[in-house]
């Protein structure tokens, strides 16, 4: 488990910009793909740091002990002259303050993890197929599933008894990045996330409430990729699988992969393999002008 003072370390040790990514939880800028891992390196060990700290459920036992010397403390003083047992309860109220305000402060620190488990060992491969000096445009919301600028529509309980069901639906326009491989490909990536929120309230027959949170999530990736006629031909006799558009226009055919996933854990994020086969798959759609097999130059 990491513990509070490993995560404020990794805290102090960031730069301006790091820290400003994580204030506002957004990146858009132009760098190389090794700037861009340099920049989301340290990031990406607060972020996971973090989601372990905050992972942990020790820190209920904590509250719970509190709160049992505190309640013990407090009724044995009354009616005694011995202030030691004040302190005692005193502290025992700081330390539930304390463990509070460390989780709140933590999550203020929290970024998604499209970040750490799908940008970074995306650009990690990336950064083969990129010129070293190429720069590539990336934007990124890195908010939580369900900030409130990105609902789209809210379906609110109306009928009458339990459970009781609230509804809301959001957009989230997770990232998007754009550069030009090696090979003078021009490469558009889009991530984007649609979430459903269900804020369900029940009722068990003794009479008692019970408040629970269920989220449903799709994420959805377009790989838009075009290539040079001056460079590249189709191959004779292709078959374009069902999930892959083609055009093209006087300079370059154009291919777009969509790529889907259904998750119930809203913290859940796609791997990028799953991208990157979309990827391989329209490559073989492709052939280097003037090669009779299959192959790169």
């Amino acid at each position: 488990m990491a513990s509070r003072s490993a995560v404020d370390k990794i805290y102090k040790s960031l730069n301006e910009e790091q820290q400003d990514i994580i204030a506002q939880k957004t990146l858009d800028g132009r760098h190389t793909a090794v700037k861009w891992l340099r920049t989301f390196r340290k990031l990406a060990l607060l972020d996971k740091l973090g989601d372990s700290y905050r992972a942990d459920q020790s820190y209920m036992w904590k509250i719970v002990g509190a709160i049992t010397v505190g309640m013990i403390s407090f009724f044995a003083a009354m009616g005694s002259e011995n202030y030691f047992i004040f302190i005692v309860t005193a502290a025992c109220i700081g330390a539930i303050i304390k463990v509070l305000y460390d989780r709140k402060k933590i999550k203020k620190l929290d970024l998604s993890n499209h970040l750490r488990l799908f940008l970074m060992p995306l650009l990690t491969i990336l950064r083969e197929d990129v010129s070293k000096n190429k720069r590539l445009s990336i934007q990124a919301t890195l908010k939580e599933a369900d900030s409130e600028e990105y609902k789209i529509k809210e379906i609110p309980f109306e009928g009458k008894g339990y459970p009781k069901i609230n509804e809301l639906h959001y957009k989230i326009p997770r990232i998007i990045l754009s550069t030009t491989l090696i090979d003078n490909t021009a490469l558009l990536l889009t991530t984007t996330d649609f979430v459903r929120k269900r804020n369900i309230t029940k009722k068990n027959p003794r009479g008692k409430i019970k408040y629970k949170t269920k989220f449903k999530v799709k994420q959805v990736v377009i790989v838009k990729l075009q290539f040079k006629k001056s460079i590249y031909q189709l191959k004779e006799d292709i078959s374009i699988p069902e999930n892959i558009i083609f055009a093209e226009n006087d300079e370059a055919f154009i291919f777009k992969a969509k790529v889907a996933e259904v998750a119930r854990d809203v913290e859940h994020c796609m791997k990028p393999n799953k991208v990157l086969k979309a990827v391989g798959s329209i490559y073989k759609l492709v052939k280097p002008i003037g090669k009779e097999v299959e192959g790169v130059e």
